[in-house]
């Protein structure tokens, strides 16, 4: 990488953390510099640090302080970087092993942890739900949608974590900067209760850290949030193997033989991704309908009661809800 390279792209760098300066400085104060998103600021890391291999690898004067604070920045930059993602919020929330043991103080210290987080969170979302800024609203989003108690509001923060560039974009063209994000989950739930009696809507979201969650709504109910798969390794595992079985010859007939055993394959592979994937809540992906027919609403209340507990809790009638629809399409 050349020096006439390196210094185009810090031009272009600039540019970037121009358009978003104003956003940032909304959010952050003056704590820090505006800066762009946190991607293009890795990518530049990376041609800096191939630069400055480049000069070592060309007997460069190591005793150049000047190179020499560069390079022990970059450093510092990138250590900084890469520890951030162990300590954001959603890894200290519930994070200590406090056993079984509700009662103990070590369980009543971690309560207090998380209820400050989400409380600063939720705090930090009113200040400044009108902004886009992914680096910030998708990670904070994602938080509050896994650790809120709220189902609106959990449903809402999982909806307002995706399309930010999309709605970002439409409202940068209309002009108009209502009607492109929720602030209060009463409106969210507003909004969903005027949905027709006969639309369900699914949500499938991926949070910062990669474990997957499904969204279910209806105007009838509560919202129902499930985590539904931390990890994919599993499916990323089966298809990279199967997009890769037909390149494995360069002969026609044992390539469309691959290719054939390729189909099947993937016939075969949509079932164990349904038991991989979703598992016990594929029965949360059937449409919900309006619980208004006798023999519905008979077995909702059969569930509440059957729910109560010795000491007077029962379940929801909104969670007896779902689970009656979901009897009555398994029947």
């Amino acid at each position: 990488m050349s020096n006439s390279a390196m210094q185009l792209l810090e031009e272009n760098f600039h540019s970037l953390r121009s358009r978003v300066a104003q956003e940032q400085c909304l959010v952050l104060g003056k704590k820090v510099k505006p800066r762009p998103p946190t991607s293009m600021c890795e990518i530049f890391a990376m041609c800096v640090v191939r630069w400055l291999r480049r000069l070592e690898d060309s007997n460069w004067d190591k005793e150049n302080s000047k190179l020499k604070v560069l390079r022990d920045t970059v450093v510092k930059s990138a250590l900084k970087s890469a520890v951030s993602q162990y300590i954001f919020p959603s890894r200290i929330c519930g994070a200590r092993d406090v056993g079984d043991d509700e009662d103990s103080p070590e369980a009543a210290a971690q309560r207090n942890i998380d209820k400050a987080m989400v409380h600063e969170a939720t705090s930090e979302y009113a200040s400044y739900s009108n902004l886009l800024y992914r680096d910030w609203r998708f990670p904070l989003c994602t938080f509050l949608g896994e650790f809120v108690t709220n189902p609106w509001e959990a449903a809402m923060m999982w909806s307002e974590s995706t399309l930010l560039a999309t709605r970002q974009t439409t409202r940068h063209l209309s002009g108009k900067m209502v009607g492109i994000a929720f602030s209060q989950p009463a409106l969210f739930k507003k909004m969903i209760q005027k949905l027709p009696d006969d639309f369900t809507v699914v949500h499938l979201a991926l949070s910062h850290d990669g474990s997957l969650h499904l969204i279910k709504m209806h105007k009838d109910r509560d919202p129902i949030v499930e985590s539904v798969k931390s990890m994919m390794d599993n499916l990323i595992d089966e298809n990279t193997r199967t997009c890769n079985l037909g390149k494995l010859t360069k002969d026609a007939k044992a390539f469309w033989a691959a290719r054939r055993a390729v189909d099947a394959e993937l016939k075969a592979l949509i079932p164990r991704v349904q038991e991989i994937l979703l598992g016990a809540a594929a029965p949360l992906l059937l449409p919900s309908t309006s619980i208004t027919t006798r023999q519905a609403i008979s077995a909702a209340q059969s569930l509440i009661t059957a729910s109560k507990s010795p000491g007077g809790a029962q379940l929801p009638l909104s969670f007896a809800k779902v689970n009656s629809v979901i009897f009555n399409h398994s029947h």
